[in-house]
């Protein structure tokens, strides 16, 4: 399997290496007023390439963001390549990218991730998606992991932790909050309180919405800034759990 994660790896490296930088009047941008590329580039179809690492500043695979917000990670397949049953395992686990104006932790233009960077950091902050991150990151200008999606977290905060200690790790989680309310159950929030507990320099910040806002089904730090501003998601990252 890690022979495969590799030959993919290399596949989608050359390719992002290859690719330009996205344009900021991308569909998903405009749709997510994200304002900044922050070294995402995008294939040449025209959907969002997201370069994923590991602790190690190993490079392994790519989110990709289509224009309507569907994302898949790894690599796309020809006609061809499908017809004659090739695969790309692409490796995800414990995969990140991060966010930050801090050109010495992340160079967008050899796509290489200086970890070590973060020492100089007494917080940082993690959360599932792009868009989320970039509301995040616009509102406290720390730098914002993007953890991909709520099972990822944990992998995601155990490497972090053990290697860096002293830095605190804010979960900027996601507040299911429309779905709690269908089905008693709001995986973004519990999973980030359990996660929360087994770590002890890990807080929780969850946006908090009005009715209208949770009956048109906001959830993450991007739908409340999109919803009342930089100001309002500054706000309530400052309210941790």
């Amino acid at each position: 399997l890690e022979y495969e994660y590799k030959k993919t790896a290399k596949i989608l490296f050359d390719e992002f290496l290859a690719a330009k930088f996205a344009v900021l009047d991308h569909a998903y941008f405009v749709k997510k007023s994200v304002y900044r590329n922050y070294g995402l580039k995008q294939d040449r179809f025209g959907n969002i390439l997201m370069p994923l690492f590991d602790i190690n500043e190993k490079f392994w695979s790519l989110q990709r963001i289509f224009p309507n917000g569907n994302k898949m990670i790894g690599a796309l397949l020809s006609k061809e390549q499908k017809k004659n049953g090739e695969k790309f395992l692409a490796k995800k686990r414990g995969n990140f990218f991060i966010l930050s104006d801090d050109m010495d932790l992340y160079n967008k233009n050899s796509a290489k991730l200086n970890i070590k960077a973060l020492s100089k950091y007494n917080k940082i902050y993690i959360c599932e998606g792009f868009a989320t991150a970039a509301s995040v990151h616009e509102a406290c200008k720390m730098p914002v992991i993007v953890g991909l999606d709520v099972g990822n977290l944990e992998f995601i905060i155990q490497d972090f932790s053990a290697r860096f200690c002293n830095i605190h790790i804010i979960i900027a989680a996601d507040n299911d909050a429309k779905k709690e309310k269908e089905s008693g159950f709001n995986i973004g929030k519990e999973k980030a309180m359990q996660i929360k507990k087994k770590f002890k320099n890990v807080s929780v910040c969850i946006p908090n919405f009005n009715d209208t806002e949770i009956s048109s089904g906001y959830s993450d730090f991007n739908d409340l800034y999109n919803s009342r501003g930089i100001d309002e998601v500054g706000r309530q990252l400052e309210i941790l759990l």
